[in-house]
């Protein structure tokens, strides 16, 4: 019997299951690597499990209910999902990101460790940060050697 908490065994078995199933999941986004995910995975696959019973208001409600609807707006859960199921993708996303945060802060007068900037706009990239809250947690990290803004 094929595994029917990923999107693969859902194929496989679908002689089984309905294949709204699978288009709905797809549409949702809930790809196999997001549902393998360490911190939204076993949720997710909660959300799965009800599609493939055919109880898509339960699966809305489990899914509307997950830290990771709640927890994530549309840019971050977005971005979570490229770097689960795109990862070439995202470290592009990423990398442009970071370029254009580098460009803006050095304009600005910003003097960071290289290394140090670097981890701080991986995270504010994960986070979704804007350009206020970003500088807001390089402020605050301490990690700056001159005033900017």
């Amino acid at each position: 019997m094929a595994d029917t908490t990923t999107l693969a065994g859902i194929e496989a078995a679908s002689g089984n299951v309905d294949q709204t199933a699978v288009d709905t999941a797809v549409a949702w986004g809930l790809t196999d690597a997001l549902l393998n995910d360490p911190v939204y995975g076993a949720e997710l696959k909660n959300v799965l499990a009800l599609l493939n019973k055919k109880d898509f208001a339960g699966a809305r409600r489990a899914l509307e209910q997950s830290n990771f609807y709640k927890n994530n707006g549309a840019t971050v859960a977005s971005r979570i999902k490229l770097k689960a199921s795109q990862p070439g993708a995202y470290a592009d996303a990423l990398d442009k990101y970071k370029q254009a945060q580098k460009r803006r802060l050095v304009a600005a007068g910003v003097k960071i460790d290289a290394t140090q900037l670097d981890a701080i706009l991986t995270s504010a990239y994960d986070a979704g940060l804007d350009d206020n809250q970003l500088d807001a947690t390089i402020l605050s990290s301490g990690k700056f050697k001159t005033q900017f803004g």
